[in-house]
């Protein structure tokens, strides 16, 4: 993308690098744009105020607990990892394998019943094996699963449902 809109559902930071690279802070629904400008980055911060350039990865953190990340107007559970690619940004959700079959499970079974749990199960052994086999297949990428159908579909927090859930 050309630029990323990043905010939280609570209070929320972006750093450079790592946690002692703080660039921005943020309170719950306030966003901020994270532009790509000669090879680095640079954040433009809700009242247009900019920061200096930054190499990256820049990481976008929840700070207030039980709250997400949010891109493009998406919740994300783990953090957001941005990074220039080809004159654009690439970003990335970085979590945990549990966490992300929470956001695949129900995308790949769709709306089921109760009484259907067997199936949910069986679904979130398929996703969870699927993950682990591929996540090999990254090579050089600076990510390991696509989030569409190219891998498995990937909703984030807004795709979770109770029943797949329990499942996972």
């Amino acid at each position: 993308d050309e630029s990323a809109k990043v905010s939280g559902s609570g209070a929320w930071t972006i750093y450079s690098r790592n946690s002692s690279n703080l660039v921005a802070k943020a309170s719950a629904g306030e966003s901020m744009k994270i532009e790509p400008r000669g090879g680095e980055m640079v954040v433009v911060r809700s009242d247009g105020s900019v920061t200096s350039r930054k190499s990256g990865p820049l990481l976008v953190r929840a700070t207030t607990p039980g709250s997400f990340v949010m891109y493009e107007g998406k919740r994300y559970r783990g953090e957001l990892v941005v990074t220039p690619n080809e004159g654009g940004l690439l970003v990335v959700n970085r979590l945990g394998v549990e966490s992300y079959l929470r956001g695949v499970v129900p995308l790949e079974i769709g709306d089921r019943k109760p009484g259907e749990e067997a199936a949910i199960e069986a679904q979130a052994v398929a996703a969870r094996s699927y993950t682990y086999i591929h996540m090999s297949d990254a090579g050089n990428r600076a990510f390991d699963m696509y989030g569409s159908i190219q891998d498995q579909a990937y909703g984030g927090v807004d795709a979770e449902k109770t029943m797949t859930d329990a499942a996972v």
